[in-house]
């Protein structure tokens, strides 16, 4: 019996290389892939060839829980706090919109599942990534991708975040099982490649009292990792343009218990209490990339006064350009020097192997900028 269904499996993979060899892709076994995405260097010519599907039954989501007492609730569209929210931001210079419109929000955003594939983090869908030399259209957020991207965030975990670091299906989050007791999603291996990254170039690890400004802070996704990944750290600021970000990280963090280190900061708070902080880093993942360059802007006016030391933006290219109403584009890394912050690092999301940043799940570009004196 057990050799029927080697015999089968092998079958199933030569039928399934078949149909992959059109995009010069072939199944390995999730051992050799192992093997493969813990090499310091990979061979990134091989490394380009294939796609891998793992054979183990356990490649399969996670089970949703049910959403938390009084969730229903709090989580309505007339909710007190946020109509006060939307209430005082209107008119709010960076507030004013492209991606992010009315029209957006009504069709991507569904406040009791705010962790599903939406607005906040593609995790299922297709993605059109566009370069100087090729634009084209491909699947990143297949089970199979996801078990790529997971060895290969296991191998460049140095902090080893991946062991304190737990996952579930929390209002809507799609999850993956990797392995019997190791569960994944975008939320979770973004996070930890975005702490490793500034690890690797900054040691945040060990800076005391360490501060963040998370800008586009989203339902608070980067704010809950760092506060749980980091003892050191001392607070996050979490803030956002759009009203019902503000009110949703607010609520998701006293979900998850850390509101005592993570903060959220309406719109506009932004200036006075960044007059009582002292931040380090602000981060910006995928927001600036989806603002008008006005919005951007004022953001990064508000950095310079601060000379908050660096800034930390994740985009889907190695460009930095923003998206204006009337979908134009507009490079703003002049807007960055002109303010003072120089370009310290530039890696891809996944830059120990060049497969992987092809085949992985959601391939961004991690940008640095230090303020001059700073780094």
């Amino acid at each position: 019996m057990g050799g029927d269904a080697t015999r089968l499996g092998r079958r199933l993979s030569a039928a399934a290389n078949r149909g992959l060899g059109r995009f010069g892709l072939q199944v390995v076994r999730s051992e050799r892939l192992r093997g493969l995405v813990s090499r310091d260097a990979v061979d990134a010519g091989a490394a380009q060839t294939f796609e891998v599907i793992d054979d183990d039954p356990l490649c399969t989501p996670a089970d949703e829980p049910r959403p938390p007492a009084g969730a229903h609730a709090e989580l309505r569209s007339d909710h007190p706090w946020l109509v006060e929210l939307r209430r005082r931001y209107v008119g709010h210079p960076a507030t004013l919109r492209s991606v992010w419109s009315e029209d957006f929000l009504l069709r991507e955003l569904a406040l009791e599942r705010f962790r599903a594939d939406n607005a906040y983090v593609w995790q299922e869908r297709d993605l059109v990534v566009a370069t100087a030399q090729d634009v084209e259209q491909r699947s990143r957020a297949r089970h199979v991708n996801y078990l790529l991207s997971a060895y290969y965030v296991r191998a460049a975990d140095e902090l080893g975040l991946l062991g304190r670091l737990a996952e579930d299906g929390a209002f809507g989050n799609v999850t993956v099982v990797i392995e019997k007791d190791w569960v994944v999603s975008r939320d979770l291996l973004d996070s930890v490649l975005e702490i490793s990254f500034l690890e690797r170039h900054l040691g945040i690890a060990s800076r005391p009292a360490l501060e963040v400004l998370d800008i586009g802070a989203g339902y608070g996704r980067l704010a809950h990792r760092l506060t749980e990944a980091l003892e050191n750290v001392a607070r996050v600021l979490c803030t956002d343009a759009v009203a019902e970000s503000t009110f949703l990280c607010d609520f998701y963090l006293r979900f998850r218990g850390v509101e005592d280190r993570a903060e959220v900061v309406a719109l506009d708070e932004v200036q006075s209490r960044l007059a009582r902080a002292a931040p380090l880093i602000a981060t910006n993942i995928h927001s600036f990339a989806e603002c008008p360059l006005v919005a951007i802007t004022w953001w990064v006016d508000v950095l310079a006064v601060n000379e908050v030391p660096y800034l930390f933006l994740v985009a889907n290219t190695a460009e930095l350009a923003s998206t204006e109403p009337d979908w134009r584009h507009h490079d703003f890394k002049p807007l960055l020097r002109s303010r003072g912050y120089r370009e310290l690092a530039l890696e891809p999301k996944y830059a120990r192997s060049a497969g992987v940043q092809r085949h992985g799940i959601f391939p961004a570009y991690y940008h640095l900028y230090a303020r001059d004196g700073a780094g």
